[in-house]
């Protein structure tokens, strides 16, 4: 897509009318790329069969393409590749099982990025985003005590507004600054498309999912060094724990999640279930922070 300014495209247009020469042209390359984009949707699709039947070394890098060619803002991804990405997050193969996990939080993110662009191409490349809860409130920089009463604020509990971190700070008031509404039930508004791509992926996440996925987190890491708290295994369950519990969308229950939970903690004995468990809950605290 290309984004051009009508007025500078004006000056420099020929004196004659080429209007209908640029719609053949604009019909043609729509054309075009219409038929691209299916041939290159039929190779992705033969490429993911390839990736889920191959040796993990074929099948790395079979899905490295495949899914540089499957995502795609347009239509998100194919029922078949989110098939396999999210049974492939619960891969033997603990290389295939990290780049699946990382790709499955790119189509969660994809999804936000093409809600919060208003579902358009073109707000996507300008960068504008829109969210329903951010506001602009006014400041008082005339009243000599708006700037206590402001720090006061912070210690009630029921917030009117939460500023946004990115505001340049209370020493030099601007005459609005960026806020975000509390309590909102949903901040981004999901298109249809949008919707059929966290059911298809929610249909996939049930308690086998789950267990699968918590015993891979228990596991001892090769690399000692690694043995640690990893923000991206709480960064993947804090997408599906939403899918669960804000949108009803996954086969798995809460209730199954708890137990499934008290079952990667066990008796405690282990420093690896306290590791697998703080990951767990910090993706529902988190679920629960950012919703």
């Amino acid at each position: 897509m290309a984004i051009l300014d009508k007025d500078i495209i004006g000056s420099i247009a020929p004196a004659e009318s080429v209007d209908d020469l640029i719609a053949k042209k604009k019909e043609s390359l729509q054309k075009k790329r219409i038929l691209i984009e299916s041939k290159k949707a039929d190779l992705a699709d033969e490429l993911v069969n390839l990736a889920r039947e191959s040796h993990w070394k074929k099948a790395s890098r079979t899905a490295a393409i495949v899914i540089g060619m499957g995502l795609r803002f347009d239509n998100v991804a194919s029922e078949n590749l989110i098939n396999l990405i999210v049974s492939g997050a619960i891969d033997s193969h603990p290389g295939l099982r990290g780049m699946y996990s990382q790709t499955m939080v790119a189509i969660f993110t994809m999804i936000d990025v093409r809600a919060a662009c208003s579902h358009k191409y073109e707000d996507y490349i300008l960068g504008k985003q829109y969210y329903p809860s951010k506001i602009q409130v006014a400041t008082k920089r005339e009243d000599p005590h708006w700037t206590e009463d402001f720090l006061a604020s912070f210690a009630k509990p029921d917030a009117e507004y939460y500023v946004d971190h990115e505001n340049p700070g209370w020493l030099v008031w601007d005459k609005t600054m960026p806020a975000y509404k509390p309590n909102m039930t949903r901040d981004l508004q999901y298109d249809d498309l949008e919707w059929d791509v966290r059911k298809c992926m929610g249909s996939l996440f049930d308690r086998r999912w789950f267990s699968a996925f918590f015993g891979y987190l228990k596991q001892e890491p090769r690399d000692v060094s690694a043995d640690k708290f990893r923000m991206s295994s709480a960064m993947t369950l804090l997408y599906v724990f939403q899918l669960m519990t804000r949108d009803d969308l996954t086969k798995a229950t809460f209730e199954e999640i708890k137990e499934e939970i008290a079952a990667v903690f066990e008796d405690g004995s282990d420093k690896h279930q306290h590791r697998a468990t703080a990951e767990i809950l910090a993706a529902l605290i988190g679920y629960s922070r950012t919703d």
